[in-house]
């Protein structure tokens, strides 16, 4: 489904096509009043996502191995507001915000899914909060990432806009890693020197905490 007929099909083969607004064609297909019966299929997907979520929730309760980015992402769904936005950058950390952040009510969710573009997440964090000024703005960055784009939370500081930056540090490019280990290839490229992000928010604008599994 999309508006424009030219990216239909483009990557993927269809059996189906529909040029319409999304949100438009599936509030008429809900208006037809027409349902189908709960099959095999969609009770075993219950199931398995019921399963998903409690198995999210086991790894954001543990912290024997230090601070788990379901952990984060809990947290973040039990502040967040039914306007706030999120900016994810791209990384292992797009995987835990598409699994841990919250999408309900009038919440929106921004990332750089077509291009992968490294660095998304903390302008993007910028972009919400101009977007939506009456509602928290989010960010989540690993720390490569977020090393590419740091100074913009001066700006952030500079017209006072509503975002908080969260930095999941791993000292690597995270992502890449686990390709180069799944693929049995030498580690080459993917390893970054440790820094304290917190210290370096604090030098540009005076804020920020360090979060461990002690952290209250």
């Amino acid at each position: 489904m999309n508006t424009n007929a030219f990216d239909i099909g483009k990557t993927v083969d269809v059996d189906y096509a529909v040029i319409a607004d999304a949100k438009t064609y599936l509030q008429a297909l809900i208006d037809t009043g027409e349902t189908l019966p709960a099959g095999t299929w969609l009770k075993a997907n219950q199931e398995n996502k019921k399963n998903w979520d409690a198995r999210l929730d086991q790894l954001a309760k543990d912290d024997s191995k230090g601070l788990n980015p379901e952990s984060v992402t809990a947290k973040i769904a039990e502040l967040a507001g039914p306007n706030d936005t999120y900016a994810v950058d791209t990384g292992n950390v797009s995987e835990w915000g598409v699994r841990g952040l919250p999408m309900n009510k009038n919440q929106r969710f921004a990332i750089s899914g077509l291009f992968a573009t490294m660095g998304f997440g903390l302008p993007g964090g910028l972009a919400g909060a101009l977007s939506v000024p009456d509602a928290q703005a989010w960010s989540l960055s690993g720390d490569g990432g977020f090393a590419m784009v740091e100074q913009d939370v001066i700006t952030e500081a500079r017209y006072e806009l509503p975002v908080i930056n969260v930095v999941l540090s791993n000292d690597r490019f995270g992502f890449i890693y686990y390709e180069q280990a799944e693929t049995k290839q030498h580690f080459y490229g993917v390893d970054l020197t440790p820094a304290d992000w917190a210290k370096v928010a604090e030098g540009s604008v005076g804020s920020a905490l360090l979060l461990s599994p002690s952290t209250n």
